[in-house]
C-alpha cells in the first residue's frame, strides 16, 4: 500500500511540474506572438515610410525638372537677345542665370542622393526586420513540432506503462 501512495505522490508532482511547464510555455508563446505582431507593424510602417519617401523624391524631381525647363526657356530667350539692351548686359545676365541653374542642379543632385541613401537604409532595416520575423516564425514552428513530439512520447509512455503493469 505505501508504494502506491508514493507513485500517486510522484504522479501528482509530475502533473504539477508539467502544468507549470505548460504555463511557462504558454506565456513564452504569447510573448513571442506579441513581439511578432509588433515587428510586423514596424515593417508595415517602414514600408509606408519608404513609399512616402519615394513619393516625395518623385515630387521633388518633377519640381526641379519644371524649374530647369523654365530656366532653359529663359536662357533661350536671352540667347536670342533683347532689343534695346547692350550685348555685355545680356552676357552678364546669361552667366548669372547659368550659374543659378548649375547651383540648382547641384542642390537637386544632392537632395536626390540623400533620398536614395535614406531609401537604401530603410530598405536594409526592413529586410532585417523581415529576417527577424522569419526567424521567430521558424522558432515557433520548431516549438510546435517539439510539443507534438512530446505529446506523442507522453502518450506512448502512458500506453507502455499500462502494458508493464
Amino acid at each position: 500500500m505505501p508504494s502506491s501512495v508514493g507513485t500517486e505522490s510522484d504522479m501528482r508532482k509530475w502533473v504539477a511540474d508539467m502544468i507549470s511547464k505548460l504555463k511557462w510555455l504558454q506565456q513564452e508563446i504569447r510573448l513571442r506572438l506579441e513581439k511578432d505582431v509588433v515587428l510586423k507593424q514596424q515593417v508595415a510602417r517602414g514600408h509606408e515610410h519608404a513609399e512616402e519617401l519615394l513619393q516625395a523624391s518623385e515630387e521633388d524631381r518633377q519640381y526641379f525638372l519644371s524649374e530647369l525647363m523654365k530656366h532653359r526657356e529663359l536662357l533661350e530667350n536671352l540667347a536670342r537677345g533683347r532689343r534695346g539692351g547692350s550685348h555685355t548686359d545680356q552676357e552678364m545676365t546669361m552667366r548669372q542665370t547659368l550659374q543659378q541653374l548649375q547651383e540648382q542642379a547641384a542642390q537637386l543632385t544632392e537632395r536626390l542622393e540623400k533620398g536614395t541613401h535614406a531609401l537604401k537604409a530603410g530598405s536594409a532595416a526592413l529586410r532585417e526586420k523581415q529576417r527577424l520575423i522569419d526567424d521567430l516564425e521558424a522558432k515557433e514552428e520548431s516549438r510546435r513540432a517539439r510539443r507534438t513530439i512530446n505529446k506523442r512520447y507522453d502518450s506512448f509512455r502512458k500506453k507502455f506503462s499500462t502494458f508493464q503493469t
